[in-house]
């Protein structure tokens, strides 16, 4: 099978991807045109939800995976080649700050460097796409243009067909369906499942858990049998 698509791109990769100075994409990461992540390893935070001028706490958990950095985070790490940094952005739902505790004395910040921030891949897509930074892209950074007759969707990938078989999905699964389609147009169409599964919201551990519900799934999506998916088309 072709080499992995890659799941996050550090900002000396995009430079190369996007054919631009390191500048240009600072500068949308540090207003929000483009979201930075960051790895956090066994740390317990906070949930926090903001409701107007009132702050929520959710709860405690002890998490492993990427969170978001804050823009103005972002603009510290840059100045000062790193930056002591205690809030985080859920991926998952933007309204949700992860504070690391103040009762685990040991982890009151997290040391963060520039060389540790990643973009995602979905991220640099659509960032592609809202720029049509395709035109300026080196050639063999480009996605092939294609268009597969046989694969029909809505808006929303709820409802989609495989040469004529038709499944209705469930948002998670259409959320899988969709990086799955936009993976499908690229020359590499072969996605890993945990990332499929992370940034689609859900907590199961397997594929076939959150299509359990659709017996036919497996005519709709392809396994390499080694943890990578695609579309079947």
């Amino acid at each position: 099978m072709p080499f992995p698509q890659r799941e996050y791109y550090r900002v000396d990769a995009l430079k190369k991807r996007w054919g631009v100075e390191e500048d240009d994409i600072r500068y949308a990461l540090e207003t929000g045109q483009l979201r930075a992540c960051i790895w956090l390893q066994e740390m317990v935070v906070e949930k926090v939800r903001h409701n107007g001028e009132f702050r929520i706490i959710c709860g405690q958990e002890r998490i492993t995976g990427l969170v978001v950095v804050q823009e103005n985070d972002c603009r510290r790490i840059f100045s000062n080649k790193q930056a002591r940094i205690r809030c985080f952005r859920s991926l998952q739902d933007h309204h949700t700050c992860l504070r690391l505790s103040p009762e685990e004395s040991e982890q009151t910040a997290m040391v963060a460097s520039m060389d540790q921030l990643v973009i995602l891949y979905k991220d640099c897509v659509d960032f592609e796409d809202s720029y049509a930074l395709s035109k300026h892209m080196p050639p063999s950074e480009k996605k092939p243009k294609k268009n597969d007759v046989s694969f029909k969707h809505n808006n929303h990938y709820r409802a989609v067909s495989l040469r004529g078989e038709e499944f209705k999905l469930g948002p998670i699964q259409a959320s899988i369906v969709k990086e799955l389609h936009t993976a499908s147009m690229t020359d590499n169409p072969w996605v890993y499942g945990k990332s499929l599964l992370h940034e689609s919201g859900s907590s199961a551990y397997h594929m076939r858990d959150v299509f359990k519900s659709q017996k036919r799934w497996r005519k709709l999506i392809l396994s390499d049998g080694r943890g990578y998916y695609r579309l079947n088309c």
